[in-house]
C-alpha cells in the first residue's frame, strides 16, 4: 500500500514522539536507579568527627643567640654574621622556663593521643587477627628476566594497609612528642607562620592515627572551628 506524503509525515511524527517518550522513560528510570544507589551509599557511609589537638597559650620566649655561618669569599672561607638584608644569623636557645612550659603544655594533647593510640591498637589487633604472610600473597613476579629464579611476592591491599598502619602505631609516641615540641618551640620563637604549619601537621598525623583499622565506610574528619564573627 502506497502512503501519501501527508500520511508519511504523520507516521514519522508519531514515531518520533514515541521514541521521545521512550527515551524520557528510560532516562527517568536511570535517574531513579542512580539516586537509589547514591542514597544507599550515603546510608552506608559513617562519619566520625573528632576534635583536633590544641596547644595552650604560650607565654615564654626563647633567647636568640647570634651564630655565624660559613661562607666563601674568593678562595677563603669566612664567618658571615648577617644576611645580605641585614638580618642576624643565629639560633634560639630554650630557657629552663621554656622547657618547663613545654612539658606543661605537652601533657594534655599527649594524653589524648595516647588514648587514641590505645583504641587504635585494639582495633588493629581485632581487624588483622590471624592474618599470615602466606595467605596474603596474591602472586609472584620476576623483576629480573635474566634471573628467572629471583621472585618477588605481590601482597594484597589488606596486607599493605596493615603494614602502613603498623608503622603509624609503632612511631606514635615519638611522632606526637616531636610534633608538639615543634609547635611550642615555634611559638616561643614568635615564628607564628611556622607554628601554624606545625599545628596543622600535628593534627593531620592525629587524624591518620584515629583512622587506623577503620572499616572502609567509616570516614574520620576533624571538627572545623566556627568562623569568628
Amino acid at each position: 500500500m502506497t502512503l501519501t506524503t501527508e500520511q508519511a509525515r504523520k507516521k514519522k511524527s508519531l514515531f518520533g514522539h514515541f521514541m521521545s517518550v521512550l527515551k524520557l522513560t528510560i532516562s527517568s528510570k536511570s535517574i531513579i536507579l542512580y539516586t537509589s544507589s547514591k542514597e544507599l551509599t550515603m546510608k552506608n557511609d559513617f562519619s566520625i568527627t573528632i576534635n583536633p589537638l590544641f596547644i595552650g597559650f604560650v607565654t615564654e620566649r626563647s633567647v636568640f643567640r647570634e651564630s655565624p655561618v660559613k661562607g666563601r669569599r674568593g678562595y677563603k672561607y669566612v664567618a658571615i654574621w648577617e644576611t645580605p638584608w641585614g638580618k642576624k644569623h643565629g639560633v634560639y636557645d630554650a630557657t629552663p622556663d621554656c622547657e618547663e612550659e613545654l612539658e606543661r603544655l605537652r601533657a594534655k594533647p599527649l594524653a589524648r593521643a595516647m588514648v587514641a593510640l590505645e583504641k587504635a591498637q585494639a582495633r588493629y589487633d581485632a581487624m588483622y587477627d590471624g592474618m599470615t604472610y602466606e595467605e596474603e600473597v596474591i602472586k609472584y613476579e620476576t623483576p629480573y628476566p635474566q634471573i628467572p629464579t629471583a621472585r618477588r611476592a605481590i601482597m594484597s591491599p589488606r596486607y599493605e594497609r596493615a603494614k602502613r598502619e603498623r608503622l603509624i602505631l609503632e612511631q606514635a609516641l615519638q611522632q606526637v612528642r616531636g610534633k608538639i615540641h615543634n609547635v611550642v618551640s615555634a611559638y616561643q620563637e614568635r615564628d607564628y607562620k611556622t607554628a601554624t604549619g606545625c599545628l596543622f601537621d600535628l593534627n593531620q598525623w592525629y587524624l591518620s592515627l584515629c583512622s587506623v583499622a577503620r572499616p572502609e565506610h567509616h570516614k574520620v574528619e576533624l571538627k572545623k572551628n566556627k568562623k569568628r564573627s
